[in-house]
């Protein structure tokens, strides 16, 4: 390969070409794979404390984690309707009824702790 070839970046060989010094298969890197695997790590790297959590906690994180959803709702619109293709009505009714959900689950943990 002479330097004036282009590589691609994703694997390190030649586009078109063979890997640069390797002679098996090549695994292609995947960006949102190796994003995902990141957040599922973190994830799980704190289950413990959260399920250690009095359930009122649990519960002030599920209406934050809802408010900003509501705060963001019109970008998540857009995102959402240029994924899916659904109509803007249809996904709002969607995300509101979650949210709703979100609140009835946290409603539910606050009764459920002492005090």
């Amino acid at each position: 390969m002479s330097y004036t070839e282009a590589l691609d970046p994703a694997i390190a060989h030649p586009i078109g070409g063979d890997p640069v010094g390797f002679d098996g298969p090549v695994a292609p890197v995947d960006p949102v794979a190796d994003l995902v695997n990141l957040v599922v790590d973190r994830a799980l790297a704190c289950a413990e404390a959260v399920a250690a959590s009095e359930p009122t906690t649990r519960a002030g994180w599920m209406h934050a984690v809802a408010e900003a959803i509501d705060a963001h709702l019109e970008d998540l619109m857009v995102t959402a309707q240029a994924e899916t293709h659904l109509g803007l009505d249809r996904l709002r009714v969607q995300v509101l009824e979650e949210l709703d959900g979100a609140a009835a689950v946290g409603r539910l943990e606050h009764r459920r702790s002492p005090g």
